[in-house]
């Protein structure tokens, strides 16, 4: 017989860094030196700034909003694409998988 848990999970809020998931505020990240790179590259030195400090505001902003209104974001921003996108069928098994077509008829 299982102990049954005390600590529920569906309330309890993750860790943050100034409230946003760590691996939310690294895509934000990740998406300013991703602007910033491509103005280095394609030398716009004139809109290096504004594009940046445009691009971090928005990020951080998007990311925010999201997280506030579902604490649990990126878990289910991060992993929902990685496990739906091999799958041709959109159903969730638990247990054995289903048989073939080819051999439910048989016995």
């Amino acid at each position: 017989m299982k102990a049954r848990s005390f600590v529920f999970a569906q309330i309890q809020s993750p860790a943050t860094i100034f409230g946003l998931p760590p691996k939310m505020m690294g895509l934000a990240a990740a998406a300013v030196l991703l602007v910033y790179m491509g103005c280095i590259i394609f030398r716009l030195a004139a809109i290096m700034v504004p594009a940046t400090v445009a691009t971090a505001v928005l990020s951080i902003a998007g990311s925010y909003y999201l997280a506030k209104n579902d604490p649990h974001v990126e878990t289910v921003f991060l992993t929902c694409a990685r496990f739906w996108r091999a799958s041709p069928c959109r159903r969730l098994l638990a247990g054995a998988p289903l048989p073939r077509s080819r051999e439910r008829g048989r016995s």
